[in-house]
């Protein structure tokens, strides 16, 4: 009875779609965004877990989400205020 956020990868079609299988009530939001703006965000945390050096890799194993998958996309350039409140509008919260 409670919401949750459920952050990940989640590159591939297949993923998405074993994470929401059998979950009617879940949402996929895609987060947007250029290389350059993700790269300049990983450099810039401190003590994670993901090396910048992967974001290359990353990225050419991403199937971006189809119209079928019903996913909201958000512009990942805005801040992460920005970003929560435009989902949480989305959802109708």
């Amino acid at each position: 009875g409670r919401d949750v956020v459920l952050a990940c990868s989640a590159l591939k079609r297949r993923y998405r779609r074993a994470l929401l299988e059998g979950r009617e009530d879940a949402r996929l939001v895609h987060l947007e965004g250029p290389r350059e703006l993700i790269a300049a965000r990983m450099a810039a945390r401190r003590d994670h877990f993901f090396p910048p050096g992967l974001l290359d890799s990353q990225l050419e194993a991403l199937e971006p989400p189809e119209q079928d998958e019903a996913a909201l996309g958000v512009d990942a350039a805005q801040p992460p205020d920005a970003i929560a409140a435009q989902v949480a509008r989305a959802l109708g919260r």
